[in-house]
């Protein structure tokens, strides 16, 4: 599960970058408003999403425990950071720190308490996420509903 966990944290954090520079060159969401901490903001994302692919490179080259947490900590704060297609990669790349300690037992197949155990938090992970994007969503439509008056609903 380690090199599972690492290639899914390299293929979400180059996605996260492109998703962030997409976001940061088009303008959307929070940029719109041209203010300096928006911009901070996705900066920030742009960072953590490199940190992420870092990471899942250390992952994938070493066996410490330590470039785990660093792709947890880092997809979290980028979540936190970014705009929903940011959200969405890191996501992917938690779901992928989560699975990278998980390794098979020495006859081959990991047990079946592992097993469960990984899809369960996984699933909860990725009902969380649908969950907090949905919420960003409704609040940027509601945000925009206040700033525009004249829109029907």
């Amino acid at each position: 599960m380690r090199k599972a966990g690492g290639i899914i944290a390299l293929v979400a954090g180059i996605f996260a970058v492109l998703a962030a520079a997409f976001s940061i060159m088009s303008g959307d969401g929070a940029l719109a408003s041209n203010h300096p901490t928006a911009l901070y903001l996705a900066y920030g994302a742009v960072l953590s999403s490199f940190l992420v692919i870092l990471a899942g490179a250390l992952i994938l080259g070493t066996s410490s425990a330590v470039p785990v947490g660093l792709l947890i900590i880092c997809s979290i704060i980028g979540m936190i950071l970014g705009e929903t297609m940011v959200t969405g990669c890191l996501a992917l790349a938690l779901i992928g720190g989560i699975l990278a300690p998980f390794e098979k037992s020495p006859g081959g197949r990991a047990s079946t308490w592992l097993r469960a155990t990984g899809v369960v938090v996984s699933s909860l992970l990725l009902t969380a996420v649908i969950v907090l994007v949905g919420l960003r969503l409704t609040t940027n439509e509601l945000d925009v509903r206040k700033e525009m008056p004249g829109l029907p609903g």
